[in-house]
């Protein structure tokens, strides 16, 4: 049993995580090291049907009995991959790329939730409506006075004479199912001619329709308020596209099941969200310049173009992918691995009460690469031909959002999701930023040499001005250092309270992304901060927003941050809430609104570091270092789909990557501005100081606790302009690299010292 033995202490910890049964170790020893694949021994997959028969997916069926925790087998992952490179690795891989094809087939779309339903507006013409529906009659009964709308729907009429002494007054009249509507053309032919106050027949439009037509797809007696119409299967080719005047603030429209003439095109380029067939969704890609203002085509942003079937494919998968990280006794993995299970691990259905659990696991064996599998084993009793089922998500709870993370396989109400989201409005600031009141605090005096100890290289070597000498801690006035002296404003380490110290207590509310988020959106209402969402405790909120640009046909592009990372690390860009949900599973991130429309030099996107001094509290006394930091990309700027690197297009960080780093001098920056634009640097800059003044101005208003007379700080700020030349300030870094600064500028660090300690401001501007 030494083999065993051996396994275990490698894996012991992994299992005992995953919960897995104590029972059965060696039986998945065995599994493992002899290479066991049985499930065709235990189950078979099973076509899903509808009610009309058609396939909508698989599910997996036992074929013998299975006690709880009596076995345990082993699934296989089709594909492991990191987020950057998910696309590069299927397009380049063929037989990947059919495989992963081929289990996208078997995705089942989102499913209706038993028991819930949406609950649909009345329509407005419900009280003038009549439906005599499915009684075999071929002789109207006595109608109402005032009805408009009349469904004969399943009877028996054949003949014009048996209705006509009715058509009068109607606007809309269905005879589907009834023998007269055998020949439909006739029908039409008929009404339109002899009855033109029939605008609707069938379902579809007459030639007759207009304005009652409109209100009645638009249900409102108002056509100012139509900001969707739905036309589907409605004809239209029958009617002049003259009619969408009427609607002047429709944006969305839903064309599909129609004949689309040329008129009928050129009258649809006003929309930004179209849905229409596939044979015309494939013109208008190849004519997309003929309509500039369309956002949405089928669901698709056009400002990615046209999704290839990689990236199709890739969108369907987001439902099964899993997650997890790879670490050891000393180092952690930064990136997650991400996995789909093979064509049997995905056709096993979700339950809330499964009767068996899922878990990925990392087989190391004693020679050779380590091997990802995911285990199953049953945890209840299991009979033959029951479907085996799997909780999707597993561990995690109502407090963490379990029913609205169901959106990636389920159709979720529309109701509570507003509601959270417009609790959530109402508890943004509404206030522009307002000074703090100031305490008077006099001018501290300092021995000569102030002795600063620090474990940061680049201040030992350029910290040369004699006023200043780097010391041991225990000798120390300053003390300088990466590591984090509070915790939740309280001390971590102990030192002496003479000592002064390069942190502020909760400074968290401007390092930290998401406390940064909640003391801006919470306490003033700026122009400067992406609109950010803390996903594990805000997620209903950036769904009701989510949903409501996609409503409004507004761009949805978000990228996802962790709370407490630099560098760009674990970070996604998307335009997919399916993806948002399921990279909340990697830890806790932030998603902001991405900015879709950056300000170019030489047709690449760049960010600014500002060096942000920060001296006090209470009275607040904030500088900036008058030189900054030009970060760019390596690529030019793009949305769409057929971009060469996804990092070197939309990240700016390339010293710590491995890409290749250009640099630019801020005044090279300034100079190519002003060749580009034709205008002057200096008010952007002005505007991006006032928004950090702003932004310190909010945090030492709302958190007052953060002052400290013996804190002083060094914050890095990263600012990107949009289109617009509107700054913003996309987060707040504690103790920043300053290693080129001291590079570029070698009185860097005397001079900033020397701001903080002694009240000089050569090369840096108070705020």
């Amino acid at each position: 049993m030494a083999g065993l033995a051996d396994f275990l202490e490698k894996h012991r910890i992994q299992l005992f995580g995953m919960n897995f049964p104590e029972e059965i170790f060696p039986l998945l020893y065995q599994k493992l090291t002899s290479e066991i694949f049985d499930t065709g021994d235990f189950f078979k997959i099973m076509q899903k049907a509808n009610e009309y028969d058609e396939i909508t997916g698989q599910e997996v069926m036992l074929i013998r009995d299975l006690h709880p925790f009596s076995n345990v087998f082993l699934i296989d992952h089709a594909w492991s991959t990191r987020l950057a490179d998910m696309r590069a690795t299927i397009s380049n891989n063929e037989r990947l790329w059919e495989r992963l094809e081929g289990i996208a087939r078997i995705i089942p779309e989102k499913m209706e939730i038993p028991g819930i339903q949406e609950e649909k507006k009345p329509g407005v013409f419900q009280t003038y409506s009549m439906d005599i529906e499915n009684q075999g009659i071929d002789e109207i009964p006595t109608i109402m006075p005032g009805i408009l709308m009349l469904s004969l729907w399943g009877n028996n009429f054949a003949e014009f004479s048996q209705f006509e002494n009715v058509l009068s007054g109607l606007k809309a009249l269905w005879l589907n199912e009834n023998p007269i509507s055998e020949n439909e053309s006739e029908l039409f032919e008929f009404i339109e001619n002899n009855y033109k106050n029939i605008e609707i027949l069938n379902s579809k439009l007459t030639k007759n329709a207009g304005t009652w037509a409109l209100k009645y797809l638009g249900n409102t007696l108002d056509l100012t308020a139509v900001t969707h119409i739905d036309f589907s299967d409605r004809q239209i080719n029958r009617i002049d596209p003259e009619i969408l005047k009427q609607i002047p603030n429709a944006f969305s429209i839903d064309m599909t099941g129609n004949v689309i003439t040329n008129e009928w095109l050129a009258a649809i380029n006003k929309f930004k969200i179209l849905k229409i067939d596939k044979n015309y969704e494939e013109l208008i890609w190849n004519t997309l310049d003929d309509f500039p203002n369309l956002k949405y085509l089928n669901g698709n942003d056009t400002v990615k173009y046209k999704p290839s079937p990689v990236d199709l494919v890739i969108e369907k998968l987001w439902k099964f992918f899993g997650t997890y990280r790879l670490a050891t006794s000393s180092q952690y993995d930064e990136t997650s691995v991400w996995y789909i299970l093979d064509e049997f691990g995905c056709s096993i259905s979700h339950s809330d009460m499964p009767n068996f659990a899922l878990a990925p696991f990392l087989y190391i064996p004693p020679q050779g690469e380590p091997i990802s599998y995911s285990l199953l084993w049953p945890i209840t009793p299991a009979l033959e031909r029951d479907i085996v089922t799997r909780n999707f998500l597993s561990g995690i709870s109502e407090e963490q959002f379990r029913s609205y993370r169901l959106y990636l396989w389920y159709k979720i109400p529309r109701e509570p999701i507003d509601t959270q989201y417009h609790k959530w409005l109402k508890c943004l600031g509404t206030n522009s930023p307002v000074e703090p009141e100031k305490n008077s605090s006099g001018a501290e005096v300092f021995e000569i040499p102030l002795k600063i100890a620090t474990d940061l290289d680049f201040f030992k070597r350029s910290l040369n001005d004699p006023r200043f000498v780097i010391s041991e801690p225990e000798d120390a006035n300053v003390l300088w250092i990466r590591g984090q002296l509070f915790i939740g404003g309280q001390k971590e380490y102990a030192f002496s309270p003479d000592l002064f110290i390069n942190q502020f207590p909760y400074e968290g509310c401007l390092v930290m992304k998401n406390q940064l988020a909640k003391t801006i959106q919470q306490n003033a209402k700026v122009n400067w901060l992406p609109l950010t969402f803390e996903l594990d405790k805000e997620l209903p909120a950036l769904m009701g927003e989510y949903l409501k640009r996609k409503d409004n046909g507004e761009d949805n592009h978000w990228i996802l941050k962790p709370i407490n990372m630099s560098r760009s690390l674990d970070t996604w860009i998307t335009n997919s809430l399916d993806s948002i949900i399921k990279v909340m599973e990697t830890g806790p991130k932030i998603c902001q609104k991405y900015l879709t429309r950056p300000l170019l030099i030489n047709g690449k996107k760049f960010d600014l570091r500002f060096i942000v001094l920060l001296k006090s509290i209470s009275p607040l006394k904030v500088y900036v270092y008058d030189r900054f930091w030009v970060r760019s990309s390596n690529n030019p700027f793009t949305l769409t789909y057929s971009q060469d690197s996804v990092y070197e297009t939309h990240f700016t960080v390339m010293n710590y990557s491995g890409h290749n780093l250009k640099k630019i001098m801020d005044t090279e920056l300034a100079e190519l501005y002003e060749q580009q634009y034709g205008l002057p640097w200096q008010p952007v800059q002005d505007s991006i100081y006032k928004a950090i003044k702003e932004c310190f101005t909010i945090a030492a208003t709302s958190h007052p606790q953060m002052h400290n007379p013996k804190s002083r700080a060094i914050y890095g700020l990263d600012v990107m302009l949009d289109e617009n030349k509107q700054p913003y300030i996309l987060e707040v870094n504690f103790c920043p690299d300053c290693e080129r600064a001291v590079t570029y500028f070698p009185e860097f660090a005397n001079e900033i010292f020397s701001c903080l300690f002694f009240d000089e401001t050569k090369s840096v501007i108070e705020l």
